[in-house]
């Protein structure tokens, strides 16, 4: 009996102490424990609520690897393995993207231009070296030609330009636009694969899409990181 009041003391004085230190009611704190849910479980629902977010802002193109990096710029810790768990669970998955076809390469061995890159594709500052390239996506109205400017450094897409004539890199930029967005919609007209286009570039890729090439970095965090050092 004497064992039992002094082990009912004790937890009632860490009781009190959790209390004060999460500044919650004791009535609070038996309520939630009488519940059955564990500190744990309650993690993972908060969790599962970030992942779901990022995986919509990333239009559904965010696998665990990603999303897990993603966390970790928001300053939440957890396994890679802890968040594939969670995503396969509540079947949380990285949209299939189809394969993308080159449709630009010339078949034609002369070079229409120097090459003044020379493959060096390593560029370590930003605005030094742009590549441009065009690619076409069919709406119902007709083609739609798009035109990129992409910086070598950061992979900023620094300039972009939607047209319904053909008047003008960046192969893999378009890789990433056409499988992970492009093939998951149907355009009515040309206005808007534009506000698709545009939502896709300025709100997702260029702000928030996570690059492994650039640390997994946005290029805007790749680019405000290098003027800062």
């Amino acid at each position: 009996m004497k064992y039992r009041f002094i082990h009912d003391h004790q937890h009632l004085i860490d009781v009190k102490r959790l209390c004060a230190v999460l500044q919650i009611s004791r009535s609070a704190y038996y309520s939630w424990h009488q519940s059955g849910s564990s500190m744990r479980e309650q993690h993972n629902q908060v969790l599962l609520e970030r992942i779901s977010q990022i995986h919509q802002q990333s239009h559904g193109t965010y696998g665990s690897p990603r999303i897990w990096h993603a966390l970790r710029q928001q300053g939440i810790r957890c396994s890679r393995k802890r968040i594939a768990r969670l995503m396969n669970i509540h079947g949380i998955r990285a949209k299939m993207v189809r394969r993308f076809k080159v449709t630009t390469r010339s078949r034609s061995t002369q070079a229409v231009a120097p090459d003044l890159v020379q493959r060096q594709f390593m560029i370590h500052q930003p605005n030094h070296v742009w590549t441009s390239d065009i690619t076409y996506i069919w709406t119902r109205e007709g083609w739609v030609y798009l035109a990129v400017v992409l910086d070598m450094c950061s992979r900023m897409i620094v300039g972009w330009e939607p047209s319904s004539r053909l008047t003008a890199v960046t192969e893999s930029f378009f890789h990433t636009l056409k499988t992970e967005h492009i093939y998951f919609h149907h355009y009515e007209t040309r206005q808007n694969a534009r506000t698709s286009i545009f939502e896709y570039i300025e709100t997702f890729y260029n702000q928030q899409c996570l690059h492994s090439s650039l640390g997994n970095r946005s290029p805007m965090q790749f680019e405000l990181q290098l003027t800062m050092t």
